[in-house]
């Protein structure tokens, strides 16, 4: 058959991303329907509130916790290093995962659709810095000496609260 398209994006159970005259395109794989962009934003603001509220939730879980090894008094250093250790490879790592699947899903839909209004473009680019913040400042966990998770608003937590509270409408 004859390859009809210009590009293909993300695939997934049901969707498959297409680039058709130089335009994006989401189609539903079993049924051939194309959906509309309103349809493909309100689809991406739905993933990404999921994953923002789980972000939130982890990086709450993750910063108690990080803060109470912290705190705790322990016998020797190697104890306190192992516990720090323990939380990265535990929570931190699914915390970056989830982290990096929530820019890539806002980096590709900025790619995919140009045509958002410049303050909406603005507006997901200031999230996707916020969510590299908290990525770093979970990198940055593993030098167990310092406070990484400071008050709220200078986390990703406070920035993601504020975007899903303008989503919420």
């Amino acid at each position: 058959l004859p390859f009809v398209y210009d590009s293909i994006g993300d695939c997934s159970v049901f969707e498959i991303d297409l680039k058709i005259d130089n335009k994006w395109r989401r189609m539903d794989i079993y049924t051939g329907e194309v959906k509309t962009d309103q349809e493909v934003y309100a689809n991406v603001i739905a993933e990404f509130d999921y994953l923002a509220a789980k972000i939130v939730k982890d990086i709450d879980a993750f910063a108690l916790e990080h803060a109470a090894i912290r705190n705790a008094k322990y016998t020797t250093e190697y104890e306190l290093q192992k516990q720090f250790t323990e939380l990265l490879n535990t929570k931190g790592f699914d915390l970056k995962y989830d982290i990096r699947k929530a820019t890539g899903l806002l980096s590709t839909f900025l790619v995919q659709y140009p045509n958002i209004s410049a303050a909406e473009k603005s507006h997901i680019n200031e999230v996707i810095e916020e969510f590299n913040t908290g990525w770093n400042n979970i990198h940055n966990a593993k030098n167990y000496t310092e406070t990484v998770f400071v008050i709220k608003e200078e986390t990703v937590e406070g920035v993601i609260e504020d975007v899903l509270k303008s989503y919420d409408k």
